[in-house]
């Protein structure tokens, strides 16, 4: 299992849902969004924000542990 390629594409993807989920928060052409709308989009936002910090943790940790596996090998 390659830690730190599982990361980056859930990096990746969370990055293109914040995105995504910014796009609705910002509303269509004409800047109407509905109150339901906005407070499932802010909810979204927060849960990628989460997302995006645990797969951060998940490529820290596996670049240590690269690091440290080199350690022991050198």
């Amino acid at each position: 299992m390659n830690a730190i390629g599982t990361a980056a594409a859930g990096i990746a993807a969370s990055s293109v849902r914040f995105d995504e989920t910014a796009s609705r928060i910002a509303g269509d052409a004409t800047g109407r969004t509905s109150d339901q709308d906005l407070a499932k989009s802010a909810a979204d936002l927060a849960a990628e924000t989460i997302d995006f910090e645990a797969n951060v943790a998940v490529l820290r940790t596996g670049s240590r542990m690269t690091g440290r596996l080199l350690d022991i090998l050198v």
